[in-house]
């Protein structure tokens, strides 16, 4: 069985890797290869992948079908649904998802579609049917190397498009509810809880944790807390999941089982193990309907179903195989579960705890026990952070033996006290939950405390697969037994995740990465040894790209030190991000003409005629001669110019034409560069003619955003690099986009990040 479910499992995960789906060919291969099974036993194994791939491609098919057509992409339409999620209330407005019902004028369904709602918005309830007139587009996320697969994660999400309701004059007689919450009695409870707790705890600052282990709404957590959690691993906490699942099924068996047995009459009905199992399950159900029945929570139910599935039918079951149903049963329900991580940080784990606890002696005390599986948790899931987050935290094992007791057997259970208790005594939930409120008041600063010791997180560059696999190994090795031979050579199986650092360029080579930052614009220059960033993109609320793009981008590449940071101006699209990536990563030297942006920061003022020389490349601004001079944020702008044996790079920030003609009148074919990055996005206010000649690239560049509101690349822009038949990329469809200028082999073929990493999943 083992054996069947692996290959199943690979089949999954082969199709999951192709960047559109198979054709029908498929089906009539695996119907010939299943009648050849008769004559060759050795094409079950085969089978069983290519049966994999199959349920995962229908389940695909199913999910592509639901979406926006590019047609209806920007278009007013006018549509009638169901909230399916609490509503969020968020800095400009509410976000909330909306159920679409089958529309006469959209050929295909839209399914489940994320909105948000700004400006002044009624009361909204899940379950509530509206009538909604709405702009969408397709699921969008930036492509870069080390970042988020943010479509993926749409997908998962069953999400098939974004969009926000129009709320204007003309448009608020079309925004109408159409009934009352219709839904189940356990979304108005977990909507009437939200309520309840911001009412019993106005002013707390744990609001949101409480809400996150009550009805698994994250969002309100501020992004300090998220910080202390991840840096001391104890993140999992706030996720209910397969932890808080089994410890509520436990407690509940636990209790059920010793009361049951006080009764000689209701064990005849029924044995204490069975009815504590029974309880179990009711109550693990419970909690992941408070929840939503999120995904963990649908993870951990199916892994408890099948373990107390043994304890009813009687059966005694070894802990890998039921393991491996469990597994078996996440596919088959959604064999999409791969694409998020908690997949395999949850079934590792539980792995891990089975592998080096499983078959030893219980001699020692049951403190210690449990202080070794927090220990051999942290060990055990190591590789795997690295691999996905390249960072792990260090003292893990001390932050969950202290948090782990206060969340899970007081915080947890006191939650789901409160959450029964709110619609018949608010005033004794309100004290259970100002309980709760003090157990984070005591807990919290002691994490902090953690999170604040030296090398709190071990950060390092994203290693590659091979050395996860190696590591795995290693891993296995050190939590063997006892007596095994040989434990210490895991040391070296772990050593190559650790120490393979990624490529870089050699003397005279430049590589040259322009981000996926959206609307917005962030380059990465790497030489031998040295990197320079120009502009950081942009800062909309919370978010910034440096947080999002940036800084993944440079742990990726195991990179901790700038040298030099250019902001080309002050604009929020390009120096959005500078003050999260100046507290990420050191930077030597800061160039920018708008120094009163910066002060307190080690900058210098950006300068026509300033040059530097890296690794046997050049640098130099020709951009302005006096930032005061011009008036317009954007003719400000630093332009750079890096040349090198192998080709040269322009990137002019945001500069329109006045500019572009004094450049072109003073530097003349001094402007050359086989590499431009177009100014400005592609506006039309940039890239004159005159321009575009005294360059003369190879390349040009769009950094814009996909479908944005100013249309760049501006159609004209477009016409007039196609004129001088010069290739044109643009980040929106392309991702990141890298070039490597060699000085032998010259530029060589951009690699598009968004063509190279395509799924299925992925916007075409």
């Amino acid at each position: 069985m083992l054996a069947r479910i692996a290959c199943f499992s690979l089949g999954i995960l082969i199709l999951q890797h192709f960047s559109q789906l198979p054709s029908w060919h498929w089906l009539l291969l695996f119907a010939v290869m299943l009648l050849a099974l008769k004559w060759c036993r050795a094409l079950q194994w085969p089978l069983w992948v290519m049966l994999g791939m199959l349920w995962c491609a229908g389940h695909g098919w199913w999910l592509l079908q639901q979406g926006i057509d590019e047609q209806y992409e920007g278009q007013d339409l006018l549509l009638s649904g169901e909230i399916v999620s609490i509503p969020e209330q968020r800095e400009r407005g509410v976000r909330f998802l909306f159920s679409v019902d089958p529309h006469s004028e959209i050929a295909r369904p839209l399914g489940r579609v994320q909105l948000n709602w700004y400006g002044r918005v009624p009361e909204l309830q899940i379950g509530e049917r509206w009538q909604l007139k709405v702009r969408l587009k397709k699921p969008n996320g930036f492509m870069n190397p080390g970042g988020f697969d943010y479509e993926g994660w749409l997908f998962h999400q069953r999400i098939r498009a974004k969009g926000y309701v129009r709320n204007g004059k003309n448009d608020r007689g079309a925004n109408q509810r159409l009934t009352r919450s219709s839904g189940h009695w356990v979304d108005r409870h977990r909507h009437g809880l939200s309520k309840g707790i911001d009412r019993a705890l106005p002013e707390s600052e744990f609001t949101g944790m409480i809400k996150a282990l009550s009805i698994g709404l994250r969002q309100q957590m501020s992004e300090s807390q998220w910080q202390v959690l991840t840096a001391t691993g104890t993140n999992h906490l706030m996720a209910i999941s397969g932890l808080h699942v089994g410890l509520v099924a436990g407690m509940v068996i636990l209790i059920v089982s010793r009361l049951w047995r006080f009764s000689a009459t209701l064990c005849l009905l029924l044995p204490a193990k069975k009815a504590g199992a029974v309880a179990g399950l009711m109550a693990a159900l419970f909690y992941a309907a408070m929840a939503g029945f999120s995904i963990p929570t649908q993870r951990a139910l199916i892994m408890l179903t099948v373990a107390l599935g043994g304890v009813l039918l009687q059966r005694q079951m070894r802990a890998a195989p039921v393991l491996a149903l469990a597994w078996l049963l996440v596919l088959l329900i959604d064999p999409f579960s791969t694409l998020s991580m908690g997949f395999w940080l949850s079934f590792a784990a539980v792995a891990i705890i089975l592998y080096s606890m499983g078959g030893r002696s219980h001699t020692r005390s049951l403190g210690w026990r449990f202080a070794r599986v927090h220990w051999i948790i942290g060990i055990g899931l190591a590789p795997l952070l690295l691999f996905a987050f390249q960072q792990a935290p260090v003292y893990t094992f001390i932050a969950n033996f202290i948090a782990v007791p206060v969340v899970g057997l007081l915080v947890v259970p006191l939650v789901l006290l409160a959450a029964l208790l709110m619609p018949f005594y608010m005033v004794l939930s309100g004290w259970l939950l100002l309980v709760v409120d003090q157990l984070f008041q005591w807990l919290w600063p002691i994490l902090g405390a953690i999170a604040n010791w030296p090398a709190a997180q071990w950060i390092q560059q994203q290693p590659p697969l091979w050395t996860l696999f190696c590591a795995l190994i290693g891993v296995l090795l050190l939590l063997a037994p006892r007596g095994w031979p040989g434990r210490w050579v895991g040391l070296l199986w772990i050593a190559p995740i650790l120490l393979i650092s990624p490529p870089r360029p050699n003397v005279g080579e430049i590589w040259v990465t322009v981000l996926d930052v959206g609307q917005g614009l962030s380059v990465v220059v790497e030489t031998a040894n040295h990197t320079l960033i120009y502009d950081t993109g942009f800062a909309w609320g919370r978010m910034d790209s440096a947080k999002m793009v940036l800084l993944p981008y440079l742990r990726s590449r195991g990179i901790s030190r700038i040298d030099r940071l250019v902001i080309s101006h002050d604009d929020r699209d390009h120096s959005g991000g500078a003050d999260t990536l100046l507290r990420g990563v050191t930077v030597d030297q800061l160039l920018t003409p708008d120094i009163e942006c910066f002060k307190g920061e080690r900058h210098q003022t950006c300068r026509a005629g300033y040059q530097w020389q890296w690794d046997e490349v050049q640098f130099s601004l020709l951009h302005p001669e006096d930032p005061l001079k011009w008036r317009a944020d954007n003719n400000r702008s630093c332009l750079l110019q890096i040349q090198s044996a192998g080709g040269s790079v322009l990137i002019p920030g945001d500069i329109e034409r006045p500019v572009e003609s004094l450049l072109v009148k003073q530097y003349g074919d001094g402007l050359a560069s086989d590499i431009l990055v177009a100014g400005h996005h592609g506006s039309n206010s940039s890239s004159s003619a005159d321009f575009i000649n005294s360059v003369a690239p190879q390349y040009v560049i769009y950094a814009s955003g996909y479908r944005n509101r100013y249309r760049f690349p501006h159609s004209e822009v477009v016409q007039r690099f196609a004129d001088q038949q010069i290739k044109q990329l643009n980040s929106a469809e392309s991702g990141a986009i890298r070039f490597k200028i060699l000085p032998q082999q010259g530029i060589l073929a951009p690699e598009e990040f968004r063509v190279r990493m395509r799924r299925l999943w992925h916007r075409r």
